[in-house]
């Protein structure tokens, strides 16, 4: 008979409320909090299938319904994502089929066969309840106020943090084109081109987006559905560092060590200011997680609280689906069970499908973490087979990711050998990225393994393997960083149970004194303090207007812009292509047409795309309409790159003051369809206002 968890004590029950609360006051920040509780219904019958799938494979095992609801709605969300492809793929893009792709992996994972208990996870009961309530408060209290100030109305327009103008715009174009329902979707800012990025994560969300048809601000939307995927990897996180057998009270230690305690870069630039007796306000001029970028030239990290204001649908679910294959390891009751490795191969497939890069850092960890658990088991005549069952659903990812363009052909994307940046200034920049997790990811290891604890090498060699990509590795095109990033945010996740186990074992062993942890700990934390509350403030922070480098910290839409913008996504056809000067746009504004126009351009210059090359000479090509001497030769050069609107703002008017003459003098060729102030749109001719053939599938 499955065990049923007992009611909540009162310390649950009120942390219960309070998170609700808290949660409720974040949504109503956003704007939406009545639409929220309508997305939280969606998402957590998205999130149900994974519960399910974890019932089954914990069993009747001590702890299983606890640790189901903590580490299941993370596999809920990749199954379902997993079904809701194949629904899209196959033409259907009814807003039913928000329920159907659940029910489909609900039907899947009950066609797997009885229910078997081939996981044994930490023993996880109510006692957890009130811990897990707490941690999960680390959300709101991170994402609520930079949440309400994404796009706020200020006198002069909205506001938007320039902290966000690279990933959540981002992926506010990625989710409207890909709720227009191409297949392959079309690249918003290459628009003859198909998107070539991992898109899966975001489907889910488009496939909102398209259902609710506009009754919802994009962004309002998108920053709901951040809190919510934040919430299930916080949960995904604890369950995390209750498997290292630390109690619940250190698991929670562990996991606010994990998401706050990641830097001292803080504290060394509000040192520095303080020893060169200049203002505090200077501290509002920097990305405080740069530090060692700005200053050291060296390879900058990023703290999971970042993970969880910017992309936690995207690289935190990869991160935590493809973690879940080395959890399952660690949790295995027979590690040669072939269910085990198809499982674990499923994770890192889906991992790999959710954020290509992160799934082969992933496996690559994954697989000394397999040997060794065989080996040490006594089954290292296993490791082939084991090795062949797992790659199954790996090599199934790898072909689904090729089929739908996510890499585009013929192109080498990661590069390999010694990054200059890595070593640049080695040990102070080690300590000021990693703060105070540096000890537990070097001695919590070496300690687990002294002990005779598995967890030493289950969480030991993924940190190795992390360091392995830190210093070898580096994605093209991304400035020699984006490994640091990526690196970073393993790490600190590793950090939570590594954490929990140290601090645990240090404060029961009478061999450390118990003053010396807790000093210890406070002291690092006071410490890492200062990097989140300069980072927190200044995400937030619409007031700040200084310019930055090469865009302004604050980006403002006018109203005239703004007025162009809506008008543009509520009149154009959704195939229209709109241009913009992409290279005077470029770095401050590049999003605009794709973000806020919902609109494809024949031509950008997009900060998170790679290869770069493309783009810009399409970019190239394209400003040829901007700086064409005649209306007839910009009229050309329009039809050449399948132009059907242009549009002038500030900056196309400053760069070419004669065009908007040139336009206006050929109203045959360039009829002006919209003008607020300074901003106009201008059709191209009217042989254009057709969709191209190409683009007819998306239904």
């Amino acid at each position: 008979m499955r065990r049923r968890l007992p009611p909540l004590d009162r310390w649950s029950a009120s942390l219960a409320g309070v998170l609700a609360t808290a949660l409720a006051a974040t949504f109503w920040a956003i704007g939406a909090l009545g639409w929220a509780c309508l997305l939280a219904v969606v998402f957590a019958v998205a999130a149900l299938p994974g519960v399910l799938l974890a019932r089954r494979m914990y069993g009747d095992e001590p702890g299983a319904p606890g640790a189901a609801w903590l580490v299941g709605p993370v596999w809920g969300f990749a199954l379902t994502s997993l079904m809701l492809l194949g629904l899209w793929v196959s033409g259907l893009r009814h807003p039913l089929v928000l329920i159907l792709a659940p029910a489909v992996a609900t039907a899947v994972v009950h066609a797997a066969g009885p229910a078997r208990a081939i996981l044994v996870p930490a023993p996880i009961g109510v006692a957890d309840a009130k811990w897990v309530f707490l941690v999960l408060l680390l959300v709101p209290a991170v994402v609520s106020r930079p949440y309400s100030q994404v796009g706020v109305p200020v006198h002069d327009g909205r506001a938007y943090r320039a902290y966000f103008t690279a990933d959540f715009t981002w992926k506010m174009a990625v989710v409207a084109e890909l709720a227009k329902g191409d297949m392959p979707p079309v690249n918003p800012f290459l628009a003859e081109e198909s998107l070539h990025y991992y898109w899966l994560p975001h489907l889910f969300s488009a496939a909102e987006y398209r259902a609710l048809a506009g009754h919802l601000r994009l962004e309002s939307h998108l920053l709901v559905n951040a809190t919510l995927f934040g919430l299930i990897f916080i949960a995904f996180l604890y369950g995390l560092a209750r498997q290292s057998g630390a109690s619940p009270p250190w698991a929670a230690c562990g996991v606010a060590i994990a998401v706050l305690g990641g830097s001292f870069e803080g504290a060394e630039r509000l040192w520095v200011v303080t020893t060169m007796d200049a203002p505090l306000d200077l501290l509002r001029t920097l990305n405080i997680e740069a530090v060692t970028r700005w200053f050291y030239a060296a390879l900058p990290t990023d703290g999971l609280h970042r993970l969880l204001l910017y992309q936690p649908q995207h690289h935190a679910m990869a991160y935590a689906t493809g973690l879940s294959a080395i959890l399952a390891i660690w949790q295995a009751k027979q590690i040669e069970r072939h269910a085990l490795w198809l499982f674990a191969g499923c994770c890192l497939g889906m991992s790999l499908l959710l954020s290509a890069f992160s799934g082969l850092m992933l496996t690559c960890m994954t697989i000394p973490v397999a040997m060794v658990s065989l080996i040490r088991h006594g089954h290292h005549r296993a490791l082939v087979r084991c090795a062949l069952v797992a790659a199954v659903p790996c090599a199934a990812a790898t072909a689904v990711a090729l089929s739908l363009d996510y890499v585009q052909r013929g192109e080498t994307l990661i590069q390999w050998g010694l990054n200059p940046m890595a070593v640049s200034h080695f040990w102070p920049v080690l300590v000021l990225n990693f703060g105070l997790t540096l000890p537990f990811l070097v001695a919590a290891p070496v300690a687990m393994a002294l002990w005779d604890d598995a967890a030493g090498w289950i969480l030991g060699l993924p940190v190795l393997i992390a360091f392995v990509f830190y210093f070898f590795f580096d994605v093209r095109d991304m400035q020699g960083v984006y490994v640091g990033w990526r690196v970073g945010h393993f790490v600190f996740i590793l950090t939570a149970p590594l954490a929990a186990w140290a601090l645990q074992r240090m404060w029961l062993s009478q061999q450390v004194p118990r003053a010396v942890t807790f000093g210890a700990l406070l002291i690092g934390a006071m410490a890492s303090l200062p990097t989140i509350v300069i980072d927190l403030y200044n995400t937030q922070d619409v007031t700040n207007r200084r310019p930055a480098a090469g865009f302004p910290w604050t980006l403002i839409i006018t109203h005239n812009e703004q007025a162009a913008l809506d008008w543009i996504r509520t009149t154009t056809p959704p195939w229209s292509v709109v241009q913009i000067d992409p290279v005077v746009r470029d770095p401050a504004t590049w999003f605009y047409i794709p973000t806020f126009a919902q609109r494809r351009m024949a031509a950008g210059i997009p900060t998170s795309m790679i290869p770069i090359e493309p783009y810009r000479r399409a970019s190239a090509n394209v400003r040829r309409i901007f700086q064409a001497d005649t209306a007839d030769a910009a009229f050309e050069a329009a039809l050449r790159s399948h132009v059907d609107y242009v549009m002038l703002g500030p900056p196309e008017l400053e760069e070419h003051p004669a065009l908007a003459s040139k336009m206006d003098g050929s109203p045959h060729l360039f009829p002006l369809v919209f003008q607020a102030g300074e901003v106009r749109v201008y059709q191209v001719g009217t042989v254009l206002r057709r969709e191209p053939a190409r683009r007819r599938n998306a239904s």
